[in-house]
């Protein structure tokens, strides 16, 4: 084995006990107003380097587990993982773990089919710590929303990262170009790489999905593996391609062994509690992977067989060709992440995006805190249109897995005691893991330039007791004092973000910027919500099981000579749209025997005669509609059953 790359610090992001944060509500004429029953999901634990637990990490699991028989052993293939690279002596491992799954996922999408696919890791480095922008309108990359590194002698590409800092990036638009428009060569610590300005990017996040961690603690102690989580990564891995993860790396130095890695076998495990530090891609597993092969030295072994195969960043001369195994039960092993692109056909050049134009205030995502109440909790952006054009999907976040978010979209907005404006379309989504998403919406909504509209979102989920709760959609920046080597500088304006909660102020609208801080050192910012749109008002995709059903009945003349012959007499009521109804009767009620159909037009009856007695008879009705000179018919109504005597 070569000698090893340095080791990229994976700074470690916030919270694991219950923390309640609060003050009384103000008098609502001081304009401030304060919330209370505000819990994190966990907490910023200090030490020589910080470290991220969740309070309860089985809220990441899906709750439907997994079925399907899943192969013993698993490769990407050459078409669906992209090289390895060599991050030289930059600390910068974490952004070529997210660039390695993004890749992977647009290869096995089909969004690229290049093999020789790139993506600049020099760009998002860069500009996930200088994503500031001053574009009056604040509304297309979210204004000056940025990291701020407090000691200035630390040069970019050497200050380390991981997923609260990639994510948001990427999500913002940010981050992924192509190699040759921003390659990792030639890079001056402070010097702005040129050739790729912030705004450009030539593929767009669509979701980075937080997947189960696979290493159950509880009060710090290690106490097993969770297998639920190993099989969601496994078809996640088959699914979707590379996932980035973060682990321990101890580098020997002086002719000393590196601790935890094996280099007759090029294998990880580390057997103690340790915080990742370095970030690698998954792209295979094995479970027949001996465990005797994670010797040391020390005979410390795993429990059991089985390994990840990973892709790492330190060049083909590292362990095999630039891979090695990482047995299952690592101890360090955090923060599996799926990094997935947009739908659309990859050109380096010209990419035609899957949406045109993002309305957004949030540059730093949940920024350093992830909250949660008991109380329901609605949140609300206010942008206005730059031009005529079509809403088509909603960007948000998920604190946990198995999460309902409500969204609802507003035009003439306002944020009157309860009023939100005039509401003009609602739908809830199931979503299945935490991270961020883009939520296709089930209606195209039109809008006209300069048209103010708001977009509400609320976002629910049980925890581990099965109790529901509510996340808290909005930046979170605290100030950590010095334990933290950077902070997050939020930019939010008055009449962007408004928040209400059933259980303060009466239940009424309020501006975030009248909100008090939490606990004296927690600033809420924007609401985690984006605005899709593309140009042009496009029509709504017409679809005929939205047709409203009718339904037909039977009257059965018995008297006179119409009872003679048999005679019943079907009516309906007629709809404005129908240019043709379709009748039919048949003897059972899957209208496979004696099936007759009646065509009728511009009337509300049918007439039947002769019919047998002492039978039964099942009766339906459609009508036909013509839109875009194309016909459709609407699904059949309630049967109409009757028997002759």
């Amino acid at each position: 084995m070569k000698k090893r790359k340095s080791i990229c610090m994976v700074l470690a992001f916030a919270m694991i006990v219950s923390l309640f944060i609060g003050i009384d509500i103000e008098a609502r004429n001081n304009k401030k107003i304060s919330l209370k029953k505000v819990e994190a999901l966990g907490k910023m634990q200090f030490g020589k380097k910080p470290k991220y637990k969740y309070k309860n990490t089985s809220v990441l699991r899906p709750k439907a587990s997994l079925k399907k028989a899943l192969p013993s052993r698993f490769t990407l293939k050459s078409d669906r993982s992209t090289k390895v690279k060599d991050q030289g002596r930059e600390g910068t491992c974490w952004a070529h773990g997210a660039m390695a799954s993004l890749e992977s996922n647009m290869l096995t999408t089909g969004v690229s089919k290049d093999k020789d696919l790139d993506l600049s890791e020099r760009h998002l480095a860069w500009y996930a710590y200088n994503s500031g922008n001053d574009l009056h309108d604040k509304s297309k990359f979210a204004g000056r929303d940025e990291v701020v590194w407090k000691y200035a002698d630390k040069p970019v590409f050497k200050r380390g990262g991981l997923r609260i800092l990639t994510v948001p990036t990427l999500a913002r638009n940010y981050g992924s170009v192509d190699e040759s428009g921003c390659p990792y060569t030639n890079m001056p610590d402070d010097v702005t790489p040129s050739e790729a300005p912030s705004m450009r990017s030539d593929i767009n996040l669509d979701a980075a999905l937080y997947l189960p961690e696979t290493v159950k603690y509880e009060n710090d102690k290690y106490v097993g593996l969770d297998d639920g989580a190993v099989k969601e990564l496994k078809q996640t891995l088959i699914n979707d391609g590379a996932i980035s993860v973060g682990y321990h790396v101890s580098q020997g130095g002086g002719g000393v062994p590196s601790k935890y890695y094996s280099d007759t076998y090029n294998s990880q495990y580390c057997y103690d509690v340790k915080m990742a530090n370095h970030e690698v891609t998954i792209v295979g597993y094995d479970d027949n992977f001996a465990k005797e092969k994670f010797n040391d030295g020390s005979g410390k072994l795993p429990p059991k067989n089985g390994a990840w195969k990973i892709k790492n960043s330190w060049g083909s001369d590292y362990g095999e060709e630039g891979y090695f195994y990482m047995s299952y039960y690592d101890r360090s092993f955090s923060e599996p992440t799926l990094y997935k692109s947009e739908k659309t056909k990859y050109d380096k050049k010209d990419t035609v995006h899957e949406h045109a134009n993002t309305y957004q205030y949030d540059g730093q995502g949940p920024a350093t805190e992830t909250l949660v109440t008991d109380e329901p909790v609605e949140a609300s952006n206010v942008y206005t249109s730059r031009g005529d054009e079509t809403l088509k999907a909603v960007g948000t976040y998920t604190p946990v897995a198995n999460s309902t978010v409500r969204i609802e979209v507003y035009k003439e907005p306002k944020f009157k005691d309860r009023e939100a404006g005039k509401l003009v379309h609602k739908e809830a989504q199931n979503v299945k893991f935490a991270g961020f998403h883009k939520l296709k919406l089930n209606k195209k909504i039109p809008l006209s330039k300069d048209e103010k509209f708001s977009v509400l979102v609320s976002t629910k989920f049980k925890n581990e007791s099965g109790e529901e709760q509510y996340y808290m959609p909005f930046e979170a920046a605290r100030d950590y004092g010095l334990y933290l080597p950077w902070g997050v500088r939020l930019e939010c304006e008055q009449g962007q973000t408004y928040i209400r909660r059933r259980d303060i102020d009466r239940a009424r609208w309020n501006d975030i910027k009248d909100v008090s801080k939490l606990d004296k050192q927690t600033v809420l910012g924007n609401a985690l919500i984006k605005a899709y749109t593309n140009d042009g008002n496009e029509k709504e995709d017409f679809d005929p099981k939205k047709l409203k059903k009718i339904s037909v009945k039977a009257k059965i003349l018995r008297a006179g000579k119409k009872a003679k012959k048999r005679k019943v007499v079907f009516k309906f009521s007629p709809e404005k749209k129908a240019i043709a109804y379709e009748l039919e009767i048949a003897t059972d009620k899957n209208f496979k025997k004696w099936k007759k159909k009646f065509v009728i037009a511009g009337n509300k009856r049918q007439v039947l005669k002769k019919l047998k007695r002492k039978k039964k008879y099942y009766v339906r009705i459609r009508y036909k509609v013509k839109v875009d000179g194309k016909t459709y018919y609407s699904l059949f109504g309630k049967l109409c059953i009757f028997k002759l005597k």
